[in-house]
């Protein structure tokens, strides 16, 4: 291998490097300054640490909802899109887990990473049925920089405290045992 092809490889992995830390360093100001209480579970939110309360979602119609009104509620963040078919295997179980705990303070926060979300809202809807829950727009809005993910779906359980306990990529079958026993944790 000449020098020169030498010096586009070594150019190349220290862009990656480079681009790597900046996206660690900008994932850093979302959760609270106490970093070493949690551990990560890949890219994403630390489990043990705390979301700041001033991340805000977009409505379906383009209102403005602090994630802090949810202060008190446990939380199932899912990001999902109807074009994803893991999303969609797995959304019937995040309807049943919002059923049963939504007395006990579960409160399910969509967000939907279609390019339009009503076109997300009428494939649910038909696929699935009305949700109970709210939708949130993900596309065009700052809750992917927020938070970084490794895949879609993607979930994220946030206890009554506002400390993240759980965060994966990938599909998830809410009812069995052990899921629903990390649904029960956080209330």
């Amino acid at each position: 291998m000449n020098d020169r092809a030498k010096t586009i490889i070594a150019a190349i992995i220290f862009l990656i490097i480079g681009i790597g830390i900046g996206y660690t360093l900008s994932y850093r100001n979302i959760i609270s300054n106490d970093q070493n209480k949690g551990e990560s579970t890949g890219i994403g939110p630390a489990v043990g640490t705390e979301l700041k309360k001033e991340i805000t979602l977009i409505t379906e119609g383009g209102g403005l909802k602090k994630i802090s009104e949810y202060r008190g509620s446990a939380l199932l963040i899912n990001f999902w899109a109807s074009w994803c078919g893991p999303c969609m295997i797995e959304m019937p179980g995040i309807f049943a887990v919002q059923k049963k705990y939504k007395k006990q303070g579960l409160e399910v926060l969509a967000i939907n990473l279609d390019d339009n979300i009503f076109t997300g809202r009428l494939m649910l809807e038909k696929r699935i049925g009305k949700p109970a829950f709210p939708l949130f727009q993900g596309m065009n809005s700052d809750i992917l920089r927020i938070f970084p993910l490794e895949g879609i779906p993607y979930t994220i359980l946030v206890d009554k405290k506002g400390i993240i306990r759980y965060s994966e990529a990938g599909e998830i079958n809410w009812l069995t045992k052990e899921n629903l026993k990390k649904i029960e944790d956080i209330l």
